[in-house]
């Protein structure tokens, strides 16, 4: 199984959100998992320089993610603001729940959006099915 496709120099240079080279790890196995299940495996295989660039973008965008979602969780504790009024003195929080589950869509969307481009949508195929002639 492949461990990670980026490395922390690599997600560096893209310039996205910041996170410590000691958590760097564990989220680039977390992103490289949820890849891994969306494209059932065939991931794995990816063999060539337009698929593995793909895979770079998609698995530097999943951490960027995963990282902006873990400073929200610390800082709201728990769940996020969604309104603030009369001067700041009444705020209304997003339940925890919700935005996990935010979160969790928009790692999918990520992972549709960049690896259904056209040199890297054979790993997102599902496949055709087969339907026989009806009998006569």
């Amino acid at each position: 199984m492949v461990d990670s496709w980026l490395t922390y120099a690599d997600y560096c240079a893209y310039g996205y959100a910041d996170i410590a080279e000691s958590d760097f790890p564990r989220a680039a196995a977390q992103a490289t998992l949820q890849i891994m299940e969306a494209t059932h495996w065939r991931a794995a295989i990816a063999a060539d320089t337009v698929s593995i660039k793909y895979l770079l973008d998609c698995e530097a965008l999943l951490i960027s993610e995963a990282t902006k979602q873990a400073q929200v969780e610390e800082s709201s504790g728990s769940g996020a603001v969604t309104s603030s009024s009369n001067d700041g003195y009444s705020e209304s929080y997003a339940a925890a729940s919700d935005t996990r589950k935010e979160y969790v869509t928009r790692c999918a969307q990520i992972i549709r959006q960049t690896l259904g481009a056209p040199g890297a949508n054979w790993m997102l195929l599902a496949g055709a099915v087969y339907h026989p002639r009806a009998r006569r």
